[in-house]
């Protein structure tokens, strides 16, 4: 028999990104990041959907960096768009994204990307400690990422 969650998602739901919470601990994150929770009565289980719709700008040309030779796109504010753009410029079944969040305050969405076989391990450790040491990371301008 199928779990009510899975059934809700599966036949009634129309969101690209939708998953299973079993543990409310860190909700709080995620609501403030423009999500939806549906609660099931009677129940463990809860429905965490995207239903985010957050204002940003198009991909276009950089106005600072011209470019001669190459792709003219640049990134924009929103990670989401930024990261399927990596993806599309870079096909390799190497490209890893790890998401995390900097900070405690302000909970930034980031994501460390990387060719799993190329990058050295211990530069990757590193990396990834230090992000993690960061307590509250403003971050006011796109020069700050």
């Amino acid at each position: 028999m199928q779990e009510p969650a899975e059934y809700l998602i599966q036949n009634y739901l129309s969101v690209s990104e939708a998953q299973i919470i079993k543990h409310l601990d860190n909700i709080t994150v995620e609501l403030l990041r423009g999500k939806c929770l549906i609660l099931i009565d009677k129940t463990n289980q809860a429905i965490l959907c995207d239903t985010s719709d957050i204002p940003h700008r198009n991909i276009q040309e950089s106005n600072v960096e011209k470019t001669i030779r190459g792709g003219r796109e640049c990134f924009v504010e929103n990670l989401e768009i930024n990261l399927a753009l990596i993806q599309n410029k870079v096909k390799s079944n190497k490209l890893r994204i790890e998401r995390l969040i900097l900070g405690t305050e302000n909970n930034a969405d980031a994501a460390i990307i990387y060719l799993d076989g190329v990058i050295d391990p211990v530069v990757l450790d590193s990396i990834k400690f230090k992000l993690n040491r960061i307590k509250n990371y403003p971050m006011y301008y796109a020069r700050d990422m």
